[in-house]
């Protein structure tokens, strides 16, 4: 009986914490932008009964950097390869953080017609609930991402420039912006800028990636829902415990 009364003790407090704890929730608040670099591809058409234009790639450079305000809570990376372009951020509490990454080549034109750059992305953002609402929250937890094609041709025959880009924004560190509630967002799709060229044409293309995001460290706390049969099941229990000591 002793066991007996020890074993519904603990389980009576612990129905009690239950009853009682209210728990705050927080996610890990991150942000992502990858351009999937083994899907890149320049494609040239022709026009008419022209053969498609060709193209030679030279000055190929590519950089990626990043910066964290607390780097025992907070990551960053930034995947640079044959395969991969990226930035991403990631906190598991107060913080703030940023990434970016780009490549640019340029390309030179043999023949006329139509030339087209694409690739394949994909864009996230995360944030813990933001534990203020409305207007007049300064201090939003934020994540946001973008990706972005470009291209330039300046050559004395032939000029123009064509722009793709994606992006998704959560919260607001502002005044005045008042929070929407959403907690998580993901895109992907196809990058693509295309130009019309001529022979002798040298293009400048460029693509830039960037991820950041702030957590203010305060998320909303949340009461865990107990039942009200939980009440009626503790008082058993001390029915149970006074049974136990008069045996």
């Amino acid at each position: 009986m002793k066991n007996l009364k020890k074993r519904a003790f603990t389980i009576f407090s612990g129905l009690m914490m239950i009853m009682n704890a209210e728990t705050a929730l927080s996610s890990t608040t991150q942000a992502s932008a990858i351009i999937d670099w083994s899907t890149f591809s320049i494609t040239g058409y022709g026009l008419g009964l022209n053969a498609a234009p060709i193209f030679t790639l030279n000055g190929q450079s590519s950089n990626a950097s990043s910066s964290v305000s607390d780097w025992v809570s907070w990551t960053s990376d930034t995947p640079n390869n044959a395969h991969l372009l990226g930035a991403h951020i990631e906190g598991t509490g107060a913080g703030t953080g940023s990434a970016n990454a780009s490549r640019s080549a340029n390309l030179t034109i043999s023949g006329s017609g139509f030339l087209v750059i694409s690739a394949d992305y994909a864009i996230n953002a995360v944030i813990a609930a933001n534990n203020c609402y409305g207007y007049y929250c300064y201090d939003q937890n934020s994540a946001s991402a973008s990706v972005n094609f470009n291209v330039n041709n300046n050559s004395l025959i032939t000029s123009g420039s064509s722009a793709s880009q994606d992006n998704l924004s959560l919260g607001n560190p502002g005044w005045n912006n008042a929070y929407s509630g959403l907690t998580s967002a993901h895109k992907q799709g196809i990058l693509s800028v295309g130009l019309m060229v001529n022979n002798g044409d040298i293009l400048n293309f460029s693509s830039a990636l960037y991820a950041s995001a702030h957590d203010n460290g305060l998320s909303p706390i949340t009461t865990v829902p107990v039942p009200a049969a939980i009440g009626l099941f503790g008082t058993g229990l001390i029915g149970l415990v006074g049974l136990g000591r008069r045996r």
